[in-house]
């Protein structure tokens, strides 16, 4: 896998830090500042940093180096992030459409999945279709 933490510091007061290729903003707490990855919501946040006993309400610029680089190890081993999630979901509907299941019908009309209504709404889902 490509490099999972870059650390730059430009100068004593402005360290930036990228997280898959993601900038982490210095100034906000680490919990909203790590949502900014694909594939990582608070819920799984939480769990993070629970388990390397940070708090969450931390300002990443108060973050140690060796503590991201924990939190990047953590996200790598045990989620699924960036671009591996969206290979994996395109697949996903690749193989739907392949199999010929009604969501993969679904997919391929490009209307929604879910049981809505297409009468008056899912106008957004369906105008890409006409052009």
């Amino acid at each position: 896998m490509k490099t999972l933490f870059l650390f730059q510091r430009k100068n004593k007061k402005n360290n930036m830090a990228y997280i898959f290729n993601q900038y982490i903003n210095p100034k906000k707490p680490i919990k909203v500042s790590i949502t900014r990855i694909y594939g990582i919501s608070l819920s799984r946040i939480l769990v993070l940093l629970k388990n390397l006993n940070i708090n969450p309400n931390t300002r990443t610029c108060h973050v140690s180096l060796r503590q991201i680089n924990l939190m990047a190890k953590f996200i790598s081993k045990t989620f699924l992030v960036t671009s591996s999630l969206r290979k994996e979901r395109k697949t996903n509907k690749d193989t739907q459409m392949k199999i010929r299941s009604y969501k993969g019908f679904r997919h391929k009309k490009r209307l929604p999945l879910r049981g809505q209504r297409t009468h008056t709404n899912a106008k957004t889902r369906r105008m890409s279709k006409t052009n």
